[in-house]
């Protein structure tokens, strides 16, 4: 697997891919209010930082819980808004905050994680209940699924949904796939025994955030808050 280190943005907490590009979402400070998006093209190792951070609608709070997931739509990015039925328009290209934003009115929670499955041309967001939902191009709702997982992010593809759960200290992402059915697949660990291994003693203080799929590898993304950890960790690792 390969290793990148990019602390100096904040603590990486979403990732995702578009075309070329990889988008990471680096929240700023210890009580994560604000967000850096950051876009990077591995194959020639090119950084983009946006001009300015994207509130994330923590005014106010002083806990450091996690924030800052992101995703693509509609040839654009979107982050989604701290404990709220909201997502915030970014610019994909200037990396800022566009004015837009997409609510799911019908929503019964707030959203922890949100993506969209072009292939099935819908929304699957993750709610701060644990259970899925699917919603249409126009934010009505499809189905609240039976589907209900602890996790910390979500991840889609064409066939499958993948709840992954961070764990403090391990070096992966204890991850349950499902089908769009809401048949549970099976469960595994995406990860390495390598991660986290940045020197001879690494700290414990540091977790797996999330992941994404490029071009026939997989990124995983990680933050940790003590040294050698601190920050944010990119892994790119062979599927």
């Amino acid at each position: 697997y390969r290793y990148t280190n990019i602390s100096h943005y904040g603590l990486l907490q979403g990732v995702v891919t578009h075309g070329d590009y990889v988008y990471y979402s680096y929240t700023t400070g210890t009580t994560n209010k604000k967000t850096n998006i950051i876009r990077s093209n591995p194959t020639n190792n090119e950084w983009k930082k946006g001009a300015s951070t994207i509130n994330l609608g923590r005014d106010g709070l002083s806990d450091n819980e996690d924030a800052g997931r992101i995703l693509f739509y509609n040839d654009q990015l979107w982050v989604v808004k701290y404990k709220s039925k909201e997502l915030i328009g970014v610019d994909k290209d200037t990396l800022v905050a566009n004015g837009e934003t997409l609510p799911f009115d019908n929503l019964s929670t707030s959203i922890k994680d949100a993506k969209f499955n072009e292939f099935n041309n819908m929304f699957v967001i993750y709610g701060t209940d644990n259970y899925i939902y699917y919603f249409d191009t126009n934010r009505n709702l499809i189905e609240k699924t039976k589907m209900n997982v602890t996790g910390t992010t979500i991840q889609v593809d064409d066939n499958y949904i993948y709840v992954a759960n961070k764990t403090t200290a391990q070096k992966y992402l204890a991850t349950t796939i499902y089908s769009y059915s809401g048949e549970k697949i099976s469960s595994l660990n995406i990860g390495s025994d390598k991660i986290g291994d940045t020197s001879t003693n690494p700290t414990k203080s540091y977790n797996i955030q999330a992941f994404t799929e490029y071009k026939g590898m997989l990124i995983l993304v990680g933050l940790g808050w003590e040294s050698p950890m601190n920050g944010g960790q990119i892994y790119y690792l062979n599927k």
